[in-house]
């Protein structure tokens, strides 16, 4: 008995001592971990449970790791908000033995004209876009200051030069469009900074970074005495965020030539109610490098047409509508030079598909499956190079050229743009076959250059089409019937308040206009006769940018447009012919259609219509009366000049 007491008594006690070394134990392996591993987390037991195990196991992970795992580097820190290396106010020199070798022994950090801060991770990301042509020097003595001046602000940047291939008038702001698409292909950036390439910064706290609004960068500058050149200046540099280049719409593709482009973004920023920012006069200061126009960069004259136009086109015209394509990208040293062809492509891919497979009736009358267009349209708007040569297309070759029509009908102006559709009327209307074609070679003269080239290009492929007409039932006539309401349109008779009888009329003159170039296209269009010549233009390859349709979703559900609907797009929707239209690949009888082309002449000795003849021909009368002016008037196909108070009939082609 006496020795089970004592064992008893041993247990008890060796039972107390390992329930302390248990506690001790417990203690010690909870001081090993941060309080918060064995905290609750919020939720039910399960999701606890699952986190202890996790950071269990990473630590078990940790401590099995290889020797060079124990210590991992630290990230890096961020830049600093204001960067320790700005100087200010930094001299600059203009030396005429610069060489862009010299340029590259400067900037070895760069690779393949990108840059990033080695020992701090940038604030923002920021894309350079400058706009080129024929300013190699320029754009040298840019790049020998720019470089510095933006890696002392230890920024992450990538310098991008659109390079605008031919000698097709200059367009600024589609080459920065097409900037901003490009370099959005190789990273996401921050921030887009829209540069001339002319204008050379002199202070470096003038930080090329973007804010919370838009900001335009050059306050003054040495050629305007460092003043603001007009109260709302918004050009030479300027810097957005990609969304707001976005929520802008980018800039209009149609300021071809110098002027305007600017005016019309700040214009998109304020509809979007948008503040300009501006940094502090003494800072934003540039150097603007000296040099004549040039060519092919002359004022443009429609800028004021078409800055009036910006509250109503900003939606269309702009980064949705964007039409190049890309002859090359080349990865410098010190910047990414992008080459670009800025005439549409669309035209050439599609009339070269027709050419040689097109050649069936009704080619361009008769439209074509309304999903097979959607297709080729979202083709054309993506990065592939379309294969209109897909089974698909070859089944339905008619949804080729009814892309190729809608095309030009959502051109935001016209090819024979607004501005001359008045010049053009009145120059079919002349007496005379050879006084009319010097007349209508005279107004094609006058459209900018790249509508100019277009218009050749349409022309000589749509009159090589008409010579076809045995194999296709397309003789210029009904070519010129089906292409006339997309290539000349007048903004009245698109106005709501158009009148229906006045519409009716405007088509039929378009159409005469449209015959009239393509009977005479050799003659329009000679090496003799046009001061203006178009470039040759490369063969399509792939790999080009469509960027041109808008795609489906922003545009809604497509329709083509009927020849009736072109007669009565801008009518009221209760006119009768809304309610009587026309199938919409129907063509007028032939035999009837040389009632709008017959011809009445009256010499000089007639006598005057009697009253009695002249009220019942007012019944008919579409268009004003004839006044002794000798203005131009309409009555009904006709076209009567009144001269010296006798009537003349001088009617279209």
């Amino acid at each position: 008995m006496g020795l089970c007491s004592v064992l008893n008594k041993v247990l008890r006690r060796s039972k107390y001592l390992m329930l302390f070394i248990f506690s001790l134990s417990v203690l010690a392996w909870i001081a090993m971990f941060p309080g918060d591993t064995v905290k609750s987390l919020p939720g039910d037991s399960a999701t606890t449970e699952t986190f202890v195990k996790d950071e269990l196991r990473d630590k078990f992970s940790s401590w099995t790791a290889a020797p060079t795992c124990l210590k991992k580097a630290a990230q890096i820190a961020q830049c600093p908000e204001k960067s320790p290396l700005l100087q200010g106010v930094v001299p600059l020199n203009f030396e005429s033995s610069l060489k862009l070798k010299d340029v590259e022994n400067e900037n070895k950090k760069m690779n393949e004209g990108e840059y990033e801060p080695s020992d701090c991770t940038a604030r923002q990301s920021v894309a350079i876009l400058i706009p080129h042509r024929n300013r190699e020097k320029h754009l040298l003595y840019l790049l020998h200051h720019l470089l510095p001046f933006l890696q002392r602000q230890q920024l992450h940047y990538a310098i991008y030069v659109i390079h605008q291939a031919g000698d097709a008038t200059f367009n600024r702001a589609k080459l920065l469009n097409v900037g901003y698409l490009e370099a959005l292909k190789d990273f996401t950036w921050d921030c887009f900074i829209f540069h001339d390439v002319d204008l050379v910064p002199e202070n470096d706290h003038n930080l090329y970074t973007c804010g919370t609004q838009p900001k335009h960068m050059v306050v003054g500058r040495n050629a305007t005495g460092y003043k603001l050149r007009y109260k709302g200046y918004f050009g030479g540099v300027t810097a957005l965020t990609r969304d707001h280049f976005l929520t802008v719409n980018g800039f209009s593709n149609n300021y071809w030539g110098w002027g305007g482009e600017d005016d019309d973004l700040r214009v998109r920023v304020e509809l979007q109610k948008m503040t300009i920012f501006r940094p502090p006069a003494d800072i934003a200061r540039y150097t603007m490098v000296f040099h004549k126009r040039d060519s092919g960069n002359e004022i443009n004259m429609n800028r004021m047409k078409l800055l009036g136009q910006a509250p109503h086109m900003w939606q269309k015209d702009g980064l949705n509508s964007c039409s190049y394509k890309t002859l090359s990208v080349e990865r410098l040293p010190l910047y990414v030079n992008v080459t670009v062809d800025i005439v549409p492509q669309v035209l050439k891919n599609c009339a070269e598909f027709i050419e040689k497979y097109g050649i069936v009736d009704g080619i361009y009358r008769l439209s074509g499956v309304t999903s097979n267009i959607q297709r080729l349209r979202q083709e054309f708007s993506s990065e592939a190079c379309p294969d209109l040569t897909k089974e698909v297309y070859l089944q339905d070759i008619h949804c080729v050229g009814s892309l190729c029509k809608l095309y030009f009908r959502e051109l935001p102006n016209p090819l024979l743009t607004f501005e001359l559709y008045s010049k053009f009327t009145e120059a079919v209307s002349v007496q005379g076959d050879l006084e009319r074609l010097l007349h209508i070679q005279n107004v094609v003269r006058e459209l900018p250059v790249p509508h100019f080239r277009t218009l050749e290009y349409l022309t000589k492929h749509l009159a090589h089409l008409a010579t076809l007409s045995s194999q296709t039932n397309m003789h210029t006539r009904n070519l010129a019937l089906v292409w006339a309401p997309n290539l000349l349109r007048s903004k009245n008779i698109e106005a709501p308040s158009a009148n229906g009888d006045m519409a009716f009329q405007e088509v039929r003159i378009q159409q005469s206009v449209i015959e009239f170039i393509l009977n005479h296209t050799e003659q329009i269009f000679s090496d003799d006769s046009a001061q203006v010549k178009p470039v040759e233009e490369p063969s399509l390859v792939c790999g080009e940018k469509y960027a041109t349709l808008p795609i489906s979703c922003q545009s809604g559900p497509m329709k083509l447009m009927s020849l009736e609907e072109a007669r009565a797009r801008s009518l009221s929707p209760n006119h009768p012919v809304h309610r009587e239209r026309q199938r919409e690949n129907s063509l007028p009888d032939t035999s009837t259609a040389t009632l709008y082309h017959t011809v009445i002449d009256i010499s000089d000795n007639k006598r005057r219509f009697s009253g009695k003849s002249k009220k019942w021909k007012s019944i008919f009368n579409l268009g004003r009366s004839v006044d002794s002016k000798g203005k131009l008037s309409r009555n009904g196909s006709v076209f009567i000049r009144a001269q010296g108070g006798r009537e003349k009939a001088a009617l279209r082609p």
